[in-house]
């Protein structure tokens, strides 16, 4: 195709259908003094047929004299490496909140095939001291949650005296 003019109809012809509306309104609130600025980031065709993101930036500059035409300065800057890291950015995020919701349906699956089993979970590590244990796991115990610490010695007191060392030995 021939190469459309770089004046204001050749860049209507590029702009992508769904901008159009947008950067036709900020220029006639810019040409019309409503605004003294224009900046949207907008699509235009390539020469290829594929779609630049671009910055669209313009300025009116003010009229010294009533008779002086309208003035406008401007810049078009392309921004399309900007809006492909960005539209990475959010089909990761998609991408990790979906896994995470699909993990939490799984978590909460095994939660509830432990209850129906009668089987407890925890995590502890005895040498920072810090262990977690979900409050279904006292009470399948008959513990109120928090009855006692969820600790390596926390576990350690509920165990019998007599299979105290054998216990400590296996673990």
């Amino acid at each position: 195709p021939a190469t459309p003019a770089l004046d204001l109809a050749g860049l209507v012809a590029l702009l992508h259908p769904e901008d159009s509306f947008k950067i036709r309104r900020a220029f006639v609130a810019l040409t019309s003094g409503r605004s003294d600025r224009l900046s949207q980031d907008i699509r235009l065709r390539r020469a290829d047929g594929s779609w630049a993101w671009i910055t669209a930036r313009g300025y009116r500059m003010p009229r010294t004299t009533p008779c002086q035409p309208v003035t406008l300065c401007g810049s078009l800057t392309d921004i399309s490496a900007r809006k492909a890291d960005e539209a990475l950015v959010a089909r990761t995020l998609a991408e990790a909140l979906h896994a995470r919701s699909r993990a939490q349906q799984r978590e909460e699956m095994l939660r509830t095939s432990g209850l129906c089993a009668g089987i407890g979970h925890f995590c502890a590590s005895p040498l920072q001291g810090e262990a977690w244990t979900p409050d279904e796991t006292y009470r399948l115990f008959g513990f109120e949650p928090g009855e006692f610490p969820a600790t390596d010695a926390g576990w350690r007191s509920l165990i019998h005296p007599e299979d105290l060392s054998a216990a400590i030995a296996a673990m």
